[in-house]
């Protein structure tokens, strides 16, 4: 039996903890993979261009929250934004 690790997000630059989680056990992390396997040839037989929409929605979405997204990996690898 794996035991859960618990995981902190440290910012190097300060100490602060920014954020703690349990990590996923071998288990956990094989029953992922396991689904995302399955679930591979059904992406894979989607039409290219519903395939590009859904990725395009994402790209998007990450646009709307570039901010955020780039302050929370500033803070988790203490770079500063340029």
């Amino acid at each position: 039996k794996s035991e859960e690790v618990n995981m902190d997000i440290t910012n190097p630059a300060t100490g602060e903890i920014i954020e703690k989680f349990a990590s996923d056990d071998a288990q956990t992390i094989e029953n992922k993979y396991q689904a995302a396997r399955i679930a591979q040839p059904e992406w894979g037989a989607r039409p290219v261009a519903e395939r590009v929409e859904l990725i395009s929605t994402f790209r998007e979405l990450m646009k709307r929250d570039l901010d955020t997204l780039a302050l929370d990996l500033t803070r988790e690898t203490g770079k500063a934004l340029q």
